[in-house]
């Protein structure tokens, strides 16, 4: 039970530390180079990264005056922080829709516009988008007699006569 409070303990103290800490551009920077080169071989875990690990696969020596900043160590180790912005982003985007979509003021159009994105995003009309099917698919799962047959047909005047 220990084990389970602590880590409720340490998820709550990661939330927390990324709602209330806003990286600069050069920090984001940093943590972006860290990250592609750690996820290509990695050597701990997140929460084992030091900061000399940061420095030196990052290439960024102001991290020594950043590690010290309340919520830049968590920030910085938070390998989701990308989908968990989006996450957070798009429900922003969802709840700015809503209140569109249920204002009697706003501009209709807007309004369609609004719908036509929300229906789209759930699937529940076809996307703008074509779907592109590709020949190979269906060769993939044809047998030898299959494959001679289709490449007879579709490359007839290459092919010499089949010999019966």
């Amino acid at each position: 039970m220990s084990s389970t409070n602590n880590k409720a303990a340490e998820i709550l103290e990661i939330v927390s530390s990324e709602l209330t800490y806003l990286p600069i551009p050069e920090q984001r920077k940093a943590k972006s180079a860290f990250w592609a080169r750690f996820n290509e071989n990695p050597t701990c875990e997140p929460q084992d990264i030091t900061r000399e690990l940061a420095i030196r696969l990052s290439g960024d020596n102001r991290i020594t005056k950043w590690w010290g900043q309340d919520g830049f160590r968590e920030w910085f180790r938070n390998r989701d922080e990308f989908r968990q912005r989006m996450e957070y982003l798009a429900s922003l985007a969802l709840d700015r829709l809503e209140a569109l979509l249920c204002d009697p003021k706003a501009n209709p159009s807007a309004q369609v516009n609004a719908a036509k994105l929300i229906m789209e995003v759930a699937r529940k009309t076809p996307s703008k988008q074509a779907v592109e099917r590709y020949l190979d698919e269906q060769i993939g799962q044809m047998d030898k007699k299959q494959l001679e047959d289709y490449i007879r047909k579709h490359t007839a005047s290459l092919l010499p006569a089949p010999v019966t």
